[in-house]
């Protein structure tokens, strides 16, 4: 069994509906999570092509692409996160399917952009990889998230926080196991892995900003939440260590066909390394993917 199906069978599929509430909680958790969706989304932009999102979860994502013109699919291991997400986008649910990232009951090169977020760390990663490499076509975008293994907040909550207060009693409210992701690569590794599976590594977006640690976070999450919003805004630069996630845009590598909906290019000239620059003949929106890129200090 993969840590994506014992996270569907265990921690979310027991309380999908409780789980989906999170992105409207208070504080800087919630926010972490509204901040890397409207992210995902303005990177993905406006189009008419076909996006797939692995991972969907309760269709928040699938929701907003079909309202900016994109034809979604999606895919989730939980079956009442699948449910959730046909009923908040009716118009796709027979696109809307149980599986897993490492073997999708998709054709190759069927989508012109492919997403997962908040899904690869519990995921086998190489497989899951390959999987979104495979159904791209030549040329289409790959987004994906993974955590900030050099984030302030991880480490506070697993090596104190969580060991102080301990685990099982932390979600005893829950009566629920919390999830278990395989442990982080590096980013270097983690960039490395989208290459060796066809996915030429863009741009690197740092999203969910944590200033105000647990429990204080807990206690007061209206100020935590003002804070990490306003450290993304007037700081970004300290992304690599208060960002929770990162935001990885990559091209499927090959030639794409005419009329592909996306073009990513790589800029080696870019003072950070990785950048997104518009291929000529492009329409606007798809410049996004490589705006506001903070470099990896």
């Amino acid at each position: 069994m993969t840590p994506q199906r014992d996270l569907a069978d265990g921690f979310v599929g027991q309380g999908a509906e409780r789980y989906d509430r999170r992105f409207d909680s208070p504080g800087s958790d919630g926010q972490a999570l509204r901040d890397r969706l409207a992210r995902t989304v303005e990177l993905i932009g406006s189009g008419s092509g076909d996006v797939l999102d692995a991972g969907m979860g309760a269709g928040r994502l699938c929701e907003a692409l079909t309202r900016n013109g994109w034809k979604v699919s999606g895919i989730d291991a939980s079956e009442a996160m699948v449910e959730l997400a046909r009923q908040r986008v009716p118009t796709a649910s027979d696109r809307l399917v149980q599986g897993v990232l490492e073997k999708m009951p998709f054709g190759d090169a069927q989508f012109d952009v492919a997403v997962a977020t908040g899904v690869l760390e519990f995921s086998e990663l190489d497989s899951a990889l390959a999987e979104l490499s495979r159904v791209v076509k030549a040329g289409g975008m790959v987004l994906v998230s993974y955590p900030n293994p050099r984030s302030m907040h991880r480490w506070w909550k697993t090596r104190v926080y969580y060991r102080a207060i301990g685990v099982a009693k932390h979600f005893a409210r829950d009566g629920r196991e919390p999830p278990r992701g395989a442990p982080l690569l590096s980013l270097e590794r983690f960039a490395e892995l989208l290459d060796s599976n066809g996915i030429e590594p863009v741009g690197r977006h740092y999203v969910g900003f944590h200033v105000v640690l647990p429990p204080i976070s807990h206690a007061l999450p209206t100020i935590a939440e003002r804070l990490a919003k306003a450290a993304a805004r007037r700081a970004p630069r300290l992304g690599p260590v208060l960002a929770g996630q990162i935001i990885f845009t990559g091209r499927k590598r090959g030639a794409p066909a005419a009329g592909s909906a996306r073009l990513l290019h790589r800029d080696e000239s870019h003072e950070h390394g990785m950048v997104e620059r518009r291929a000529p003949g492009l329409d606007e929106r798809m410049v996004k993917a490589g705006e506001q890129i903070v470099g990896d200090q």
